[in-house]
């Protein structure tokens, strides 16, 4: 293969025949969001060229009614729900392990309000349980019931149900996923999700994206991983211009 080969394998695998909204997401396995609008949210630019006749802002319009749910990998988007077993559980990063040990008590009363409602709205939750303000990751302020909502989203105990002007509007998840993998089927899942859905990406490029996912490589060595997988057979790798690049081995590279 050579290089010229390797951008239209590049396109063509990328950019399939329009599909439904689902179909789409469930063939991506990932849709990364954005809320910035300049020139378009991430997630619209990305459906309206993989699905027919997308509009702007369909997906959070339609999510509700779809077996997907947004949460976090290397950046935050949108998942197909049977990858909820490879997201959880997980452990929280150190900044929010402070965060929700500094704030047990409005842990548990934000839990609480979540078990008790069938829908949930950050509004609803700081007038029912004034928790003040915090500082939040971007350097601003945030209501501390907002930042446990997301809080708890982040550990598995809240699922965002829809949006509302753009804002998450949460319910209690009571399971946190429906089978526990071990962390090398996790491990190769991940590997599998992100190879399949950059592919072919250069090897170097995919072990910095684990990089990137922090708390998921818990006891587990990625690198060694990705090389059982060549070695069995499920990922294809080729040296191109003196760059490694992998794509799952069951993709035909021809035109």
């Amino acid at each position: 293969m050579n290089r010229d080969q390797l951008a239209h394998y590049a396109v063509t695998r990328s950019l399939f025949s329009a599909k439904n909204l689902s179909r789409a997401i469930d063939t991506l396995g990932y849709v990364q969001a954005d809320p910035i609008r300049a020139p378009a949210r991430a997630q619209d630019l990305i459906l309206r060229h993989r699905v027919s006749g997308y509009q702007c802002d369909d997906l959070e319009k339609k999510y509700a009614r779809l077996d997907v749910f947004e949460d976090m990998l290397h950046n935050y988007g949108f998942f197909p729900d049977r990858h909820l077993s490879l997201l959880y559980p997980r452990k929280l990063s150190p900044r929010w392990q402070k965060f929700m040990a500094e704030h047990a008590t409005l842990r548990r009363n934000v839990l609480r309000y979540l078990k008790e409602n069938e829908s949930v709205h950050p509004r609803e939750v700081e007038r029912a349980i004034s928790g003040g303000a915090r500082v939040n990751g971007w350097g601003g302020e945030s209501a501390a019931t907002t930042m446990m909502l997301e809080g708890l989203h982040r550990e598995g105990r809240a699922r965002v149900m829809r949006r509302d002007a753009g804002i998450r509007v949460y319910a209690h998840n009571p399971t946190i996923a429906t089978k526990a993998l071990t962390p090398t089927q996790r491990a190769d899942s991940v590997i599998r999700l992100l190879v399949n859905l950059y592919a072919p990406i250069p090897r170097g490029t995919l072990t910095h994206l684990i990089y990137l996912m922090g708390t998921f490589k818990q006891n587990v060595d990625y690198v060694k991983r990705i090389e059982m997988m060549v070695t069995r057979g499920e990922i294809t790798r080729a040296e191109i211009d003196g760059l490694s690049y992998l794509w799952p081995a069951d993709e035909t590279t021809e035109a």
